[in-house]
């Protein structure tokens, strides 16, 4: 008899172990506190072994959903029960919700801005120009007017009409930089506006870099014997690439080329875009080679080569292939190569040049690798303002095109 006493005794020790063990855990999150006035606060139910919940809002209303949502018209804080419930009992928990007056004298409008506006070095009258952006945010509980986003000399914004920035909320704004001398540009744009309190200014600052001459070079320099022309150079990926277009002025072009010359025949677009050269021009009576590196030395200096395909594709797959790549090769990108959209001027039908063929929009580059079946035509590197492509798909990759040219070291 004693035996079964102590039995029935640890079987109810064990059994009211195990209903302990379920009693409900309450507690939920409130996932936007803190909104304003008025505001549709979020709650979720993180509660524990509960079957049921019981809400109480704090204004007088209630909810038995699991996850409510509760609109509230007017500014307060707002204490938020949440009751769980199972067969074993039930547990309760409170929060404190906030909302934020908008209308009473402890509004306020706080401006912050934020932005890495450091352009570095930007070769002079880029086209495009490289942008970088800026966030206005008003951090306040009252509506931020901004009327004017100045900038110093040198630089552009997109901003051009006043605009509203509704509390917790930002704008964002487009600098451009334009550099037209060999200068440091820096200053601060200015935010105009009826902030309460917050900085009104953001710094912006580059660097105007002459792409024939200058003393701007980041990475390295070389100067052509030739002509004395100074080019900046980079090296990417163990290659050591001309940072600039060829200017060089080919004197005795090859047998059955034309003379080079800059686009639209004017001489003030040498320092940026370089020279216009066919093939047969670029080439200089060498053989045409796939090989890495080429060993085409073609209308380079001493020490540096034509670039054949497979260079190319190694530039290029350096950061990434394809449309990546652009946004680091392309003039005023991080890589410091500055791939410029020189354009061409191409062929009409009679032959001819003709001056229509996207000068600000594409830059064409050749290459010294030929094109298997069409002896007529050479590999090209084309950038234009969204992609970067390295085939050949049409007409406009024939030999007696007239496109810009890189060198690469030895």
């Amino acid at each position: 008899m004693r035996y079964s006493v102590l039995l029935i005794y640890f079987l109810f020790i064990l059994i009211s172990s195990c209903k302990k063990e379920n009693v409900p855990e309450a507690d939920f999150n409130i996932i936007n506190n803190n909104c304003i006035a008025p505001c549709e606060v979020q709650f979720s139910n993180q509660s524990k072994n509960a079957f049921t919940y019981r809400w109480d809002f704090g204004d007088g209303t209630s909810s038995v959903e699991e996850n409510p949502s509760h609109l509230y018209q007017d500014w307060g804080t707002y204490n938020v029960a949440l009751t769980a419930t199972n067969t074993d009992g039930e547990s309760s928990i409170s929060k404190v919700v906030t909302i934020i007056d908008t209308t009473g004298s402890s509004g306020t409008r706080i401006i912050e801005l934020e932005g890495d506006l450091n352009f570095g070095d930007v070769i002079l009258n880029p086209n495009p120009e490289p942008n970088k952006s800026f966030s206005i945010k008003n951090i306040g509980n009252l509506t931020l007017n901004i009327t004017a986003a100045t900038p110093p000399d040198g630089f552009n914004t997109d901003f051009n009409t006043s605009i509203s920035i509704d509390p917790q909320n930002e704008h964002f704004v487009q600098v451009t930089f334009g550099p037209t001398e060999e200068k440091d540009y820096s200053g601060n744009i200015i935010i105009t506006s009826n902030t309460d309190s917050g900085g009104n200014t953001i710094p912006v600052n580059g660097v105007g870099v002459s792409s024939g001459g200058g003393n701007f070079c980041e990475f390295g320099e070389f100067t052509d014997p030739r002509d004395g022309e100074k080019y900046c150079t980079v090296e990417i990926g163990g290659q050591i690439w001309m940072a600039e277009n060829l200017r060089y002025d080919v004197v005795s072009p090859a047998p059955g080329s034309n003379d080079d010359f800059p686009y639209m025949f004017d001489d003030t677009n040498l320092p940026v875009y370089g020279r216009l050269y066919e093939w047969i021009a670029i080439m200089n009576g060498e053989n045409p080679s796939n090989q890495i590196p080429s060993g085409v030395q073609g209308i380079c200096p001493d020490g540096w080569h034509i670039p054949s395909l497979g260079e190319w594709e190694l530039l290029i797959n350096f950061y990434g292939g394809g449309d990546p790549a652009y946004e680091h090769l392309i003039v005023g990108g991080d890589s410091g190569f500055n791939a410029q959209l020189g354009g061409t001027m191409g062929r009409d039908f009679m032959g001819g040049l003709n001056t229509t063929n996207t000068f600000g929009e594409h830059g064409y580059y050749w290459t010294c690798s030929p094109v298997e079946f069409f002896p007529d035509r050479s590999e090209t590197i084309i950038f234009d303002e969204t992609s970067l492509i390295a085939n050949i798909t049409d007409s406009s990759e024939k030999q007696d095109e007239t496109y810009s040219c890189r060198c690469v070291k030895d």
